[in-house]
């Protein structure tokens, strides 16, 4: 589905992490760990609009999108809130998004969605891909974090070459 989506802020904590394509990324699961369940809740508090809730968000990607290449990610919410001064903010501008959502095991059917959208959505679409955040809503349906609901947002424009 494609959404129309005012300005808004992404806040929460952020770190660098290199691009893997499969599997858990281990330097994303090492930086999830470290953060507080005060840092959490404080997220969590933040969250005022789509996409609701804790969300990882994937900004600063190289064009080429090759494994290994640096990405900057963040633990953050979408939010209209004031940000706290210890949480960094990631300014969004109005945009249209695809939405892309899928359900099952993790970090499998989550993963999916990537290759879906670039090797599926797009050849079959008018738009294109464009600069800014991809932001992954995850819902999970079990207390071992196992199998879940996912939603990834990615930022589009029409393609006017078509």
């Amino acid at each position: 589905r494609i959404i129309e989506k005012d300005a808004f802020t992404l806040a929460g904590l952020r770190t660098r992490i290199p691009l893997i394509h499969e599997g858990v990324n281990p330097a994303a699961a090492a930086f999830v760990e470290k953060i507080s369940e005060e840092q959490w809740a404080r997220i969590a508090e933040l969250s005022d609009q789509e996409p609701p809730g804790v969300l990882s968000v994937h900004d600063a990607i190289a064009p080429s999108r090759e494994e290994g290449t640096e990405l900057d990610y963040y633990v953050a919410a979408a939010t209209t809130k004031p940000i706290p001064k210890d949480l960094e903010a990631l300014e969004v501008p109005a945009s249209t998004w695809l939405v892309l959502e899928s359900t099952g095991p993790f970090p499998a059917a989550l993963q999916e969605l990537w290759p879906k959208a670039f090797r599926e959505w797009f050849p079959a679409n008018p738009y294109q891909s464009v600069p800014g955040p991809e932001i992954v809503l995850t819902e999970y349906a079990d207390d071992d974090q196992t199998h879940g609901r996912y939603e990834l947002w990615i930022p589009v424009e029409k393609d006017t070459h078509l």
